[in-house]
């Protein structure tokens, strides 16, 4: 998985600055901010995250019914775990949309940590 992490707000400006104009509304798009080493999200423990390869291509589901990416039980032994992998949650069909639930690894909140 190719992700850009940046601890701080000057960090993740100086990215976005860096990304050549016809793709800056796609990193955008696909940064969120993520929590890590805790179950309390704060300022010193959370990182912003971009997906720079194909994980982006995991949307989120309107329903929990729908979700068929995840984590899964187990998981904790395979290197990365949760963490780093995405799982199949269930069988998923050929020409199946990948769906997620984006709540499990991102704070909708999380932006304000960095004041943007």
């Amino acid at each position: 998985k190719q992700l850009g992490r940046f601890h701080n707000g000057a960090q993740y400006r100086k990215f976005v600055a860096s990304v050549p104009s016809d793709l800056v509304c796609d990193v955008l798009q696909w940064s969120y901010v993520q929590p890590f080493g805790t179950t309390y999200p704060s300022p010193s423990k959370t990182s912003i995250c971009t997906d720079l390869d194909e994980c982006c291509l995991i949307n989120n589901a309107d329903e929990v019914t729908e979700v068929n990416m995840g984590c899964i039980p187990g998981a904790e032994w395979i290197p990365g775990g949760c963490e780093f992998n995405n799982f199949a949650t269930r069988d998923i069909e050929a020409g199946e949309e990948l769906l997620c639930d984006y709540e499990d690894f991102a704070l909708p909140y999380g932006w304000q940590f960095f004041d943007l």
